[in-house]
């Protein structure tokens, strides 16, 4: 049921009188005294007693009346001149007055969602408490970690003429993309994959590809037949689009049409007239769900939010989500002044406060903010004259505005702006438009929606997530997920991820085929033996599932689950080094999981090992004892297996697992679903001669940060936070995208500093996160149980924190008790002996 309207009454109900008679049609009329009614719309009374008429006006001018609705309750009637006209209490109040507060009593008791990867708004009626339960998911690559485009190794070079090379001028992760340069010819790259395609399912190719120049030719990512003959899908470059980067993808449906097995990744200037400069980083191939199959290119796009790169961003290999996180961002998406980009010009007053003492007109600060693109956005502050604040889309790795969106001037109070299509950022700057002159802004906000509101503090809130992996199946039907229950975060497990295997397991031979051996593996702790499960290969390349028998399996890089809980996987004999005649036995089998490819043998058993990664002898006399008890230099495993569990666990996450809370404002409430967050990492900085720096690519590495960074999130001294540092985002000074300064007076050499931080190459560490369940409060009543329930949930674990401390206490005062007590035995010893005369 809606709110119903709900009219304001005026002090005293102060009474007037018509100043004309009516008839009981009249719609407009005057009384003598419109200020003894409150301004339009509202309800008046004409007349006393039983008889009155309540008549609802919707203007009010002056003495005027119009838009009367006569007989809103009570019987339209005609009155005479002088007739008593007064805004009282009426039986339609009471009815509002009811009906609202049942409404407010029996409204749902939660809304729910489902947050995607990025950015998304959340309406909320009410503040209060959002309760996440973030759920896993598993991104097998096909092509491994070739798609990354740091090599050329893996691909053979073809065409007629032109180059193909590694570059560092453009690139979309890493440090390289591969760049084809032609003129009249064509050249291309390519590679035959031995992985076969399940015709019952679906999948997507794509890849960011940069085109420099443009003349003539057809650029393209490909998939041909496995003997490298006919084309079967191609992902079209826009030739048009110069000088930026543009996604293109195609989907593969199901009975694909690729003939053989496998299949051919080709990719640069495929005509031989070809004449451009290109580059192409981040191909990518992945199964995906029937519903997400029909959701590409309709309801995510290249340009949507999210995208197609949001939802399968490229992946080296086999990658689950790690470390989730969700931010929300204050109502006020604008931070203190403190945290700007700022000029020498300028003075931080207070918090959100600053004056600009610009010495020329193009002298600013500014931020830089992450945006929805189609979002509504209103923008309100104190701005002086000869100054402005300008929005312009962020369309460089450094805050420079290219093309502005927006402007505020003193002479608006605020305006209203849609973020264009295609920006997901934006810089905030205040500008002096006349020079010299000192200007002051103060209370800026930038908040989402169309209608400005009180000034608030932005205040963030966040829940940050440290050593958390969360697997799933393609589909989403089988995940892990973490939630919040009874005071503590709580993992739900369905997979098991990360068994490396190695030379530890007691693997064995079971089949020869024809070039490949057949090996087993009994009982892996609580699986589920169906094909919900993924290996990841030690090149980054994943095994390929098989429902067929062990004796069907012809090649190499295949795995199924066999019916008596047992694992089986092949080998080429390429790969081990085995040949067809001899059969492994148990220590030549370890040496293959250790890393050691057989180069040698007597025509009975294996005699001789080098590296696989790097073909060097095995040390030493080169024995099978050794080879099966050591593992072959910078080797994990042969390949990293995930698989179901046969019964899902539910534990609670050890402390540091999950910090943080949010709670919604009442409007709209923008919060970034995201991973790959580094939380609470130790550092060293670094002395210059005026500062001390974290992460700037010129300082000794001691003092960069373990990974290399997109966002710096938090800095904390002694484990509270610390906004004294500055963050400056420009990647030709920090390792990654952001270094960290702070003057040599505000640093304390006592303290330990550590950051918190969302690292740049997310590729080779985690899946995207794709799907958040939230719930939250929708009226008064709910919003304060869930904060009753949370104070008992808190106050719950301070009890048993303190009884630990009280435990903890207990301990260390009998130790000291016992310590105590051995050291008086050791002098009453000592002087016996002494006494004894035997000292």
């Amino acid at each position: 049921m809606s709110q119903q309207l709900m009219y304001p009454a005026i002090v005293n109900s102060p009474v007037t009188e018509l100043a004309v008679a009516i008839n009981d049609t009249a719609t407009s009329f005057s009384v003598a005294n419109g200020a003894a009614l409150p301004a339009a719309p509202n309800l008046a009374t004409i007349g006393t007693g039983e008889n009155a008429e309540t008549i609802l006006y919707t203007g009010k001018t002056g003495n005027a009346l119009s838009g009367v609705t006569r007989g809103f309750q009570g019987t339209a009637q005609s009155w005479p001149l002088g007739a008593k006209v007064a805004r009282r209490f009426t039986a339609y109040d009471y009815s509002a007055f009811k009906a609202n507060i049942e409404d407010i009593a029996q409204a749902a008791n939660t809304q729910s969602a489902t947050l995607r990867h990025g950015g998304n708004v959340i309406t909320a009626d009410q503040g209060g408490p959002l309760l996440p339960t973030i759920n896993g998911r598993t991104q097998p690559n096909i092509f491994g970690n070739d798609g990354n485009c740091e090599s050329l190794t893996p691909f053979t070079e073809g065409g007629t003429g032109g180059t193909s090379s590694l570059s560092t001028t453009q690139k979309r992760n890493g440090a390289h993309s591969i760049k084809f340069d032609t003129s009249t010819n064509s050249r291309i790259r390519f590679r035959n994959y031995s992985y076969t395609l399940d015709a019952a399912k679906y999948y997507l190719l794509c890849a960011w590809v940069f085109v420099e120049s443009y003349t003539n030719g057809d650029l393209r990512v490909s998939l041909r037949d496995s003997s490298g003959g006919t084309t079967r899908y191609i992902a079209s470059v826009n030739t048009s689009i110069i000088g930026q980067w543009q996604l293109v993808y195609v989907k593969i449906p199901t009975s694909n049409t690729l003939v053989g097995n496998g299949f051919v990744l080709a990719f640069g200037h495929w005509t031989d007239n070809s004449a451009a400069v290109s580059y192409f980083d981040d191909i990518r191939f992945y199964e995906v769900s029937a519903a997400d199959y029909a959701a590409i290119g309709t309801t995510i796009t290249a340009t949507s939010t999210p995208s197609i790169d949001e939802v399968w961003p490229y992946v080296d290999g086999v990658k689950h989500v790690a470390n989730p996180m969700l931010v929300k961002y204050g109502k006020n998406l604008l931070p203190p002044f403190t945290d700007w980009t700022n000029s020498t010009l300028a003075v931080i007053n207070t918090p959100y406060s600053v004056t600009l003492n610009a010495t020329a007109t193009n002298n600013s600060c500014d931020i830089r903010l992450t945006v929805l693109p189609g979002q509504s956005y209103t923008i309100s502050g104190t701005v002086p004259s000869g100054a402005r604040i300008r929005i312009g889309k962020n369309d460089n790795a450094s805050p420079l505005v290219t093309t502005f969106i927006e402007e505020l001037t003193s002479a608006n109070s605020s305006k209203t702006f849609t973020i264009p299509a295609g920006t997901t950022s934006i810089v905030v700057a205040i500008h002096a438009t006349t020079a010299p002159g000192s200007y002051t802004f103060v209370n800026l906000q930038l908040e989402l929606g169309s209608t400005k509101t009180e000034f608030a503090q932005r205040n963030d809130d966040y829940i940050y997530t440290s050593g958390i992996t969360l697997a799933g199946s393609i589909d989403g039907t089988v995940r892990d997920s973490i939630y919040w229950r009874d005071g503590a975060w709580r993992a739900f497990r369905r997979w098991k991820t990360g068994v490396v295997l190695d030379g530890s397991l007691a693997m064995t031979y079971w089949s020869n085929n024809t070039g490949i051996k057949v090996l087993k593996y009994m009982n892996f702790t609580g699986a589920k033996y169906d094909d919900l499960a993924y290996v990841e290969k030690f090149n980054g390349q994943p095994l390929t599932y098989t429902p067929l028998s062990v004796a069907s399996i012809t090649a190499g890089d295949f795995f199924r689950w066999g019916t008596s809980d047992s694992y089986y996987m092949s080998v080429s004999n390429s790969e081990s080094g085995w040949v067809d005649a001899i059969i492994p036995n148990a220590n030549s089998i370890k040496a293959l999981l250790n890393g050691w490819q057989a180069n040698g043998n007597n025509g009975t058993v294996y005699n001789s090992w080098v590296s696989i990664l790097d073909g060097v002898t095995a040390p030493g006399t080169n024995t099978e004892a050794f080879v099966a008890a050591n593992k072959a230099p910078n080797w994990t495993g042969w390949g990293t297996l995930s698989y179901q569990l046969a019964a899902p666990l539910d534990e609670v996450l050890p402390a540091g697992a999950v910090e943080g809370s949010i709670s919604l404002h009442p409007g709209g409430n923008y919060i970034e679903v995201g991973e790959g967050v580094i939380v609470r990492e130790i550092v060293s900085p670094y002395e210059t001669s005026t500062q001390f720096r974290i992460n700037h690519k010129d300082d000794p590495q001691s003092s960069w940060l373990k990974r290399r960074v997109d966002r710096a999130l938090k800095i904390y001294k002694n484990g509270v936070e610390d906004n004294t540092w500055s963050i400056f985002r420009n990647a030709s000074f920090a390792n990654g995208m952001e270094h960290l300064y702070i003057s040599k007076s505000g640093y304390d050499a006592t303290a330990q500093y550590t950051v918190t931080y969302i690292m740049l190459d997310k590729y080779a560490m985690t899946a995207a996160v794709d799907n958040v369940a939230v719930t939250y409060n929708t009226n008064i009543k709910t919003v304060l149980d869930a904060v009753v329930q949370q104070q008992a949930d808190i106050a719950t674990k301070v009890s048993v924190h303190d009884w630990l401390l009280t435990l903890d206490g207990a301990y260390i005062t009998n130790l000291q008790i016992d310590v105590a007590a051995l050291k008086k035995r050791d002098r009453d010893m000592a002087s016996m002996l002494t006494q004894g005369g035997m000292m």
